[in-house]
C-alpha cells in the first residue's frame, strides 16, 4: 500500500515526460516550418528588390521612353501582332541595344536569374538577356496583370516546368513608372529556377533531423493548381538536410496526397494576421505543420511520423517501469528528477524559439546547461539564430551594394560619353579660334590698305562701307573671337574637371591629389551652390594646408567628397531656419550659408575636414547616419546609401576613418583619415 503513492507518481511521472515530450518535438517542427517560410520569403524579396531597382534605373526608364515615342511616330501600335512580328523577327527587339542588353546580362548573374527583359508601354520588346519568341508581349496574361500593379509591387508567377527540361521556372515581374508622374512606361521580367531555392537544404545542414523528417514547398495559385516547388528531407545513413532531385517534374508528388492538399488550400485562403501562425494536423500516422512564406501564394509542409515523435517518449516510460520494478522508492525520485532534468531545458528552448519567431529578435539565446542530447539541441539551435542574424545583415549590405553599383556603373559610362562627345567638338572650336584671329588681322589689314591706295570709290561701294562700318567692326571682331577662346576654355575646364572627378582614365590604387579631386567635386556641384528660389547662394572657403600625394583609390574618394557635400548642400536646401514662417523668403539676419574645407598632413595620415554651419543633427539622427538605407529626406529624394557606401569606402577598403561630430542649430562637420601609404592592395575592388 505504501508503494501505491510512489507508483501513482511515477506513473504520473512518465505520462507528464511523454507528453512533454512529444509537445517539443512537435513545437521543433512548428519552428523548422516558420524559420523556412521566414528564410523562403527574405530570398524572394532579396530577388525582387535587385528588379525593383532596375525598374526605377534611369538608363532603362529613358529607354522605354525614348521606344514609346518612336512607336507613336512611325504608328507602330496600330499595326497587327502578326505584321509586327514578320517585321521584326530577326532579332525580336524594337531596336537593338547592346549596352541595355550588357546591362540586363549583369543583372542575370547578379540576381541568379534565367533571363531579363522588358517592355514599354504598348508591349514592344525593348532589350533582353537573351532572344525571346515573341515581340508583343501586351496580349499576355502577366502583362497585363504588371499594369495593375502598385508602384513598388513585385508579381511572382506560379511555378511551372520548363518546355526543354524538366525543371521548375517561375517569374519575377515589376511595372515600370514615371518616378514624377506616376506614369505607367512598361514592364520588366525576371526568370526564376525553383531548384535554386534548394540552398535552404545547405543552410539548414547544421540541424540534426530525425529520420523521417520531411519538408516540402507547395505553390497554391489562385487556390487552385498545386505544385510541388521544392522538397527536402534526410538523407539515408546520414543526418543532414538535402534536396530530393526527381527525373521528372510530375514526380515530384504532395507528401499527404489529396487530403494535405484539401488542408493546403482552406489554410491559404484564410487572412494573414500581423504574426506568423502554422495549422497542424495529423493524417496517416504522420504530424503535418504548414506555414504560409509570407506575402505568397506558398506554403511550407513539415511533417513526420508519429512513431518518431514518441519514440524517445516511449523509451522513457519503459525506463521508469523497469527501475520501479526493482525499487519504486528510487524510481520515483528518479523519475522526478529525470522530467524536472529534461523538461526545463526544452521549455527553455522552445519558449526562446517562440520568442525568435513573434518578435524576430535574433539576439537571443538558449542557455547551455546540460551536454547530452537536449544541451546539443541548443547548442545548434544558438548556432541557427547566429547564422539567421548574419544572413540578414548580409542581405541588407549586399542589397545596398547591389543598388549602388548600378548607379555608379550607369553614372561612369554616361560620364565616359559626355567627356567623350563635349571634348572633340570643343577642341576643333578652339584649336581654330586663333587661326580665326589671325586670318581676319590680315583681312582688316588688307581693307585699310585698300582704302588709303584707293580713295575715290564709286557711290555705290561707298554707301556699302558706311552701312558695315569697317572702323567698328575691326575693333570688335577681336573682342568677338576673345570671348569665344573664353567660353571654350570654360568647357574644357569643366571638361578636365569632369575627368578629374571619375577618374575614367587611371588606375585604382595611385598617388592622387587630394585638392584636386576636392576641386573637381566643387566644379561639378557648382550650379547647385549657387543662389535659387529656395536657399541663397553657399559661401564655400577652402583651406588648403600642404600635404603630400595620397595612395588610394581617386574614383572612390571623390565619390566620398560628392556624397558628403551633397548631403551638406541638401541640408540647407531643407532646413527651415533658412525661410520665413510663410517659406517664401529667407531670412536676412541670419548667418549666410558656408561650407568650410580644410586639410592637413599628421604624421603617416592625411585629414580632410568638411563643415557646415547649417541646422545641424540630433544624437539620434548621428548615430543611423552610416547605416545603409537611413536618410532624413523627403520621400523619393534620398536613398540613404550614400553615407554607408562612403563608411565603407574610407574605413573597410582603405582603412582610414570617417567620423561625424553635430550639435542642432551649429552645424555639422565629418572628418576624414586617409594614410598616405594605400593600406589597400592594388587588385582589390570594392562593389561600389
Amino acid at each position: 500500500m505504501t508503494l501505491i503513492p510512489l507508483a501513482i507518481a511515477g506513473i504520473l511521472g512518465g505520462v507528464i515526460t511523454y507528453q512533454r515530450s512529444s509537445e517539443q518535438k512537435e513545437a521543433q517542427l512548428h519552428d523548422r516550418a516558420i524559420i523556412v517560410a521566414e528564410l523562403t520569403s527574405k530570398k524572394l524579396e532579396f530577388e525582387s528588390a535587385i528588379l525593383q531597382t532596375a525598374a526605377t534605373d534611369p538608363l532603362i526608364i529613358n529607354a522605354v521612353r525614348s521606344a514609346s515615342q518612336e512607336i507613336k511616330q512611325e504608328g507602330l501600335e496600330k499595326k497587327s501582332v502578326t505584321e509586327l512580328e514578320n517585321q521584326f523577327k530577326e532579332n525580336k527587339l524594337l531596336n537593338v541595344n547592346q549596352l541595355l542588353n550588357s546591362y540586363l546580362q549583369r543583372l542575370v548573374k547578379l540576381g541568379n536569374f534565367t533571363d531579363i527583359f522588358f517592355t514599354e508601354q504598348h508591349g514592344f520588346n525593348i532589350a533582353s538577356s537573351k532572344p525571346t519568341p515573341d515581340l508583343i508581349q501586351r496580349n499576355k496574361a502577366w502583362w497585363k496583370k504588371a499594369k495593375k500593379l502598385q508602384n513598388s509591387e513585385t508579381f511572382i508567377t506560379p511555378p511551372h516546368p520548363h518546355k526543354s527540361a524538366n525543371t521548375l521556372y517561375f517569374d519575377l515581374i515589376n511595372k515600370i513608372v514615371d518616378p514624377k508622374t506616376g506614369q505607367f512606361l512598361g514592364v520588366i521580367k525576371a526568370g526564376y529556377r525553383a531548384k535554386d531555392l534548394n540552398f535552404l537544404a545547405e543552410e539548414l545542414h547544421k540541424i540534426e533531423l530525425l529520420g523521417s523528417e520531411h519538408l516540402q514547398i507547395i505553390s497554391i495559385a489562385d487556390g487552385k493548381n498545386p505544385m510541388v516547388v521544392t522538397t527536402m528531407n534526410r538523407a539515408k545513413n546520414n543526418k543532414k538536410l538535402h534536396s530530393t532531385k526527381l527525373a521528372n517534374i510530375s514526380s515530384q508528388k504532395v507528401l499527404g496526397g489529396d487530403v494535405l492538399l484539401q488542408h493546403a488550400m482552406r489554410y491559404q485562403s484564410r487572412p494573414q494576421n500581423s504574426g506568423p501562425y502554422t495549422k497542424s494536423f495529423i493524417y496517416n500516422d504522420r504530424r503535418f505543420t504548414l506555414a504560409r512564406v509570407p506575402g505568397r501564394n506558398w506554403i511550407v509542409v513539415a511533417s513526420i511520423e508519429l512513431a518518431e515523435i514518441h519514440k524517445s517518449a516511449k523509451q522513457i516510460l519503459l525506463m521508469f517501469g523497469l527501475i520501479f520494478l526493482v525499487l519504486a522508492t528510487v524510481a520515483s525520485i528518479i523519475i522526478v528528477k529525470f522530467s524536472r532534468t529534461l523538461s526545463d531545458p526544452l521549455n527553455l528552448l522552445t519558449m526562446t524559439a517562440r520568442k525568435v519567431t513573434e518578435i524576430c529578435d535574433f539576439t537571443l539565446r538558449v542557455p547551455v546547461t546540460t551536454q547530452d542530447e537536449v544541451g546539443m539541441l541548443a547548442i545548434h539551435f544558438n548556432r541557427l539564430i547566429r547564422w539567421i542574424e548574419k544572413y540578414i545583415q548580409e542581405l541588407q549590405e549586399t542589397q545596398a551594394q547591389l543598388i549602388h553599383s548600378e548607379k555608379m556603373s550607369s553614372l561612369g559610362q554616361m560620364l565616359a560619353g559626355v567627356v567623350h562627345e563635349i571634348n572633340n567638338p570643343v577642341n576643333f572650336v578652339h584649336g581654330n579660334i586663333q587661326h580665326a584671329g589671325e586670318y581676319s588681322q590680315d583681312l582688316l589689314k588688307i581693307i585699310q590698305i585698300y582704302q588709303e591706295n584707293c580713295p575715290n570709290l564709286s557711290s555705290e561701294v561707298q554707301e556699302r562701307i558706311e552701312d558695315m562700318d569697317p572702323d567698328f567692326v575691326s575693333r570688335d571682331f577681336p573682342k568677338l573671337l576673345n570671348s569665344m577662346q573664353v567660353g571654350t576654355e570654360r568647357i574644357i575646364g569643366i571638361v578636365n574637371s569632369l575627368r578629374t572627378f571619375s577618374r575614367l582614365d587611371e588606375a585604382d590604387v595611385k598617388q592622387a591629389d587630394i585638392h584636386e579631386g576636392i576641386d573637381s567635386t566643387l566644379v561639378i556641384l557648382q550650379s547647385r551652390l549657387k543662389d535659387n528660389k529656395s536657399s541663397p547662394t553657399i559661401q564655400i572657403i577652402k583651406d588648403y594646408g600642404d600635404i603630400p600625394s595620397v595612395e588610394c583609390c581617386p574614383g572612390q574618394i571623390n565619390q566620398v567628397f560628392m556624397n558628403i557635400l551633397a548631403n551638406a548642400i541638401d541640408a540647407y536646401k531643407e532646413s527651415p531656419q533658412l525661410k520665413d514662417s510663410d517659406g517664401t523668403e529667407a531670412i536676412k539676419n541670419r548667418e549666410k550659408p558656408k561650407i568650410t574645407l580644410q586639410t592637413r598632413h599628421e604624421g603617416k595620415n592625411c585629414i580632410i575636414t568638411i563643415s557646415d554651419n547649417g541646422s545641424g543633427m540630433s544624437p539620434e539622427v548621428k548615430r543611423r547616419i552610416f547605416d545603409p538605407f537611413f536618410t532624413t529626406k523627403s520621400v523619393g529624394q534620398g536613398t540613404g546609401l550614400g553615407l554607408s557606401i562612403s563608411y565603407k569606402i574610407v574605413v573597410e577598403k582603405h582603412k582610414g576613418k570617417l567620423e561625424c561630430d553635430s550639435i542642432v542649430g551649429h552645424g555639422t562637420k565629418f572628418t576624414i583619415t586617409l594614410p598616405i601609404e594605400a593600406a589597400i592592395e592594388p587588385q582589390e575592388k570594392l562593389l561600389i
